[in-house]
């Protein structure tokens, strides 16, 4: 009987029954002798063109290596060749002035900074170039990084000293900053400080620190516009002729008696958290005032009304805060008025502004104080915007129907705005017929929104003219303006179905066959007329 191992080897196809009984192997076939010579011939030849392709591509690298050398080559041999190389400096300087309005630092998209790194050339235009290093920005928070940082006080000194007797524009708006700048920069800008021309230190001990190294007798002969922020000690104006705009932040003490005989020429005045800033008012001449502005005070002292009344040539006002007052104010000349959050709803009842042109009111305001308030100034506006405040049908006055431009954030209902502004008259087809610019802020109600949305659009677009009907342009005598923008913020981001009633109303001929451009981006809905309506 055969044995396991001679069962499973069967099974398997295992060895023949020669070599299994012990006999000699069959000697290997003319096709195994074949096979075996054409592998090896196949190897050899294999090896022999692995071994060309190691050389060729030796070859090639070395040919590329030559052939970016002679093209660097050729490039720097023929930069002296270039077009732009011919243009004479003062042309070349009038094109890195208007590449080049501003340094930002730190900043990686610097134009000056670039071109200094681009050729000798280049570096002999920009760096004998005082007015390209006179106007810089500094700005550091905590994005910017150490390395960066330890850059900013050396550059900025750099740009004051190639700015030679050119005006200085400088900008810090960062906080905390004077420890970055380092002593040898502070004292180079205050050195120069007879060549300031539009400043803004938005840091107090940066302002402090300066004015240690401004010599005794420096006037601001150039000094024309000067932003005061957190100001820690008393700092004192010295004689600014050409100064006509000044910014206060946070600044304890203020003497206006000395500003105006050191700043003659000063028409505007922004106070913004000042204390006590109107202390001293008497041999104040206010008549050169013309834009005031108290900035975030929530208490104007008591004098503000007189302050007022004194401000003959005043056409912007800025205010936000409690204002006692017993008669009304006639402001002729006012054409801007801003009233913030936190001034008393009263104001509106002692202001006469015939000449406003542009009214911005935030909250605490009700209708019947803003109708009356227009009525009785018998203004005609062109732009207005509303925060907080409910717009319904009694507010089509007179005062309102040559608005241009109309914002209005949070309004209390988006059902009665839309119906206002698409109310018609017997002369026009809406409330503001002669509107170009519709800006509502974080809308509400949205459930009611749309379609009301719809029908204002769509009354607001432009004529078809029929070119067969050579009547239709005058076919009646309606002075018509049309919306050429629309900015709608929603609350939050549009639903499903609004989105597609929306969506809908965009795809329609209605809006195609008038060029307008008309898309919903998240929570805001853009409507841009790209057709010339003239």
């Amino acid at each position: 009987m055969p044995s396991g191992h001679e069962i499973l080897l069967t099974e398997l196809g295992g060895p023949s029954d020669g070599h299994r009984k012990g006999g000699i192997p069959t000697p290997p076939s003319a096709e195994h002798y074949t096979a075996t010579s054409n592998i090896h011939m196949a190897e050899t030849e294999i090896s022999k063109l692995d071994e060309g392709i190691t050389c060729m591509q030796k070859c090639h690298d070395a040919l590329q290596k030559r052939r970016d050398a002679l093209h660097q080559f050729k490039m720097q041999e023929s930069s002296p060749l270039a077009p732009i190389r011919k243009l004479p400096e003062d042309v070349l300087l009038r094109i890195f002035t208007f590449l080049c309005d501003r340094i930002f630092i730190p900043g990686s998209e610097n134009f000056v900074l670039t071109a200094i790194q681009v050729s000798h050339h280049w570096r002999h235009v920009t760096q004998s170039s005082p007015i390209l290093w006179s106007e810089v920005s500094v700005y550091t928070d905590d994005m910017v990084s150490d390395k960066e940082k330890k850059m900013v006080g050396p550059l900025l000194k750099k740009c004051v000293e190639l700015s030679k007797d050119v005006p200085l524009n400088i900008s810090v708006e960062s906080e905390g900053i004077a420890e970055i700048l380092g002593d040898g920069c502070i004292s180079k800008i205050g050195e120069n400080a007879c060549r300031w021309r539009e400043i803004k230190f938005a840091d107090g001990e940066l302002l402090k620190a300066i004015d240690n190294y401004i010599p005794m007798n420096t006037s601001f002969q150039q000094l024309q516009y000067l932003f005061l922020g957190g100001v820690t000690h008393r700092f004192v104006l010295r004689q600014a002729p050409l100064l006509t705009q000044l910014i206060v932040e946070d600044l304890p003490d203020l003497n206006y008696g000395i500003i105006f005989q050191t700043a003659p020429l000063l028409t505007h005045i922004e106070l913004s958290c000042v204390i006590n800033p109107l202390r001293t008012l008497t041999n104040v001449h206010w008549g050169k005032i013309t834009h005031f502005s108290s900035g975030d005070n929530n208490y104007l002292p008591e004098g503000f009304h007189t302050l007022l009344t004194s401000m003959s040539n005043l056409s912007s006002l800025t205010i936000s805060g409690t204002i006692e007052a017993s008669q009304t104010v006639t402001l002729s000349l006012l054409t801007e008025l801003y009233i913030g959050a936190f001034t008393e709803t009263n104001v509106l009842d002692y202001v006469v502004t015939p000449s406003l042109k542009i009214l911005r009111l935030w909250r605490r305001f009700d209708s019947v104080s803003i109708i009356n308030f227009i009525d009785r100034s018998q203004c005609s506006l062109e732009e207005a915007g509303f925060s907080y405040i409910p717009i319904d049908n009694r507010w089509c006055v007179e005062g309102l129907r040559r608005v241009k431009r109309f914002y209005v954030d949070y309004p209390e209902s988006i059902i009665d705005l839309t119906r206002w502004l698409t109310r018609g008259t017997q002369t026009t087809a809406t409330s503001l017929p002669h509107l170009d610019l519709l800006s509502i802020q974080w809308i509400r109600n949205m459930e009611y929104m749309i379609s009301d949305l719809i029908c204002m659009l769509k009354s607001r677009l432009p004529p078809v003219e029929d070119e067969n009907d050579s009547e239709s342009s005058s076919q009646n005598d309606l002075e018509e303006c049309y919306l050429t923008v629309v900015k709608l913020k929603f609350k939050e981001d549009l639903a499903e179905d609004e989105a597609d009633d929306l969506n809908d109303f965009l795809e329609s001929d209605i809006v195609k066959q008038y060029g307008v451009d008309m898309t919903i981006r998240g929570s805001t809905l853009e409507y841009i007329c790209t057709d010339d309506l003239e």
